[in-house]
């Protein structure tokens, strides 16, 4: 919320002319009052958003400052159902020319993403483990205090195990050839 009431200031200061948003949780309230043009990139699948509450919100998005950029053509069919704007299918996408595809010796189990509850990393090494398989992690830490708790344990019980690399947070180009050697990839 505080984000959302951030960028309607830089908007009505003329700072900006669009927002674009992951989140529609929240926000159509906040966007709303500001007359910003909204574009959101949902992250998920919008069916499973639809409680009474979220029927309510998708009846807010169906001001034509809205619309909806979908990660997946079922998202699409859901905006169609909805009546909310539809930008089309944008999948998500990978420049294949950095990426060169490596066929020989792969191994192990890539991990990338925040080290956070959320993404089952605990779970992850265990599984790792369970298959006599090295896994290696990339990705920053939390912010929130259950985040940073979180990490600790992870820290004292599971980075410092013998099949374990965590490489903390790394640019995307640094990532590559860790993709590349990669027998599996969790994201």
């Amino acid at each position: 919320q505080i984000l959302s009431k951030e960028a309607i200031e830089m908007f009505r200061k003329g700072e900006l002319d669009v927002i674009n948003s992951h989140d529609i949780r929240f926000s159509p309230y906040l966007f709303l009052e500001s007359k910003v043009p909204v574009l959101y990139t949902p992250h998920f699948s919008l069916d499973t958003r639809d409680t009474d509450y979220d029927k309510y919100r998708y009846k807010l998005m169906q001001n034509s400052l809205f619309g909806i950029a979908n990660i997946s053509k079922k998202n699409v069919r859901f905006c169609e159902e909805k009546g909310l704007k539809n930008y089309g299918f944008v999948p998500n996408g990978v420049d294949i020319t950095k990426y060169e595809f490596n066929d020989q010796g792969r191994e192990g189990i890539l991990l990338v993403g925040r080290m956070v509850a959320g993404k089952m990393v605990k779970e992850t090494i265990e599984i790792a483990k369970k298959l006599n398989q090295t896994i290696t992690l990339i990705g920053p830490k939390g912010n929130k205090d259950q985040d940073k708790t979180y990490f600790s344990e992870l820290e004292k019980d599971f980075l410092n195990r013998s099949h374990v690399e965590y490489l903390g947070f790394l640019q995307p180009e640094e990532i590559i050839p860790h993709y590349q050697k990669a027998k599996v990839l969790l994201f």
